[in-house]
């Protein structure tokens, strides 16, 4: 499915989260044996989980998984937004996730077409105390992205 510009038209919860899962099926990210129903499935059944925060802004979906500790979150992205909004959707998520005390943040990103907005996103996270860094997997395909928030809120840098 075509990315749509979060700016020009809003998607609904349903419309990203099914959308992105099209989009990781044609791409190869969701496995040819596993359907697109049965990977709804298995995302719902993630989201209903009660350490589990879903967030929507812009056209992307994000959903967190909380440590036992509440200050550390693995995350996963469902985007369908365009290029430079993305960027600002993963800054504001940022913010908020610091704003309810996290202090450390993770992802698997299995898309290289991610990495550029990730790079400029660490650009922007330079200028302040917040650290994000990127490496690619040795035993896995993509990426994993660690962030440690810094005492200075995102939000009001932004």
């Amino acid at each position: 499915m075509k990315l749509v510009d979060s700016k020009e038209q809003k998607l609904s919860y349903n419309q990203v989260l099914l959308g992105a899962i099209e989009n990781m099926k044609s791409s190869g990210q969701i496995p040819e044996n596993v359907s697109r129903k049965d990977a709804a499935a298995k995302i719902l059944q993630e989201i209903v989980n009660k350490n589990v925060q879903t967030v929507q802004i812009g056209n992307s979906i994000f959903v967190g998984v909380y440590s036992k500790e509440k200050d550390n979150m693995y995350v996963r992205i469902y985007n369908m937004d365009v290029g430079r909004n993305v960027i600002d959707n993963m800054y504001q998520y940022g913010a908020y996730v610091q704003k309810k005390g996290i202090t450390h943040m993770s992802a698997q990103i299995r898309s290289e077409r991610l990495i550029p907005a990730l790079r400029v996103l660490q650009k922007r996270l330079e200028k302040l105390d917040t650290n994000l860094e990127f490496v690619e997997l040795e035993n896995a395909e993509g990426y994993a992205m660690f962030l440690k928030f810094g005492k200075e809120p995102l939000m009001e840098a932004a």
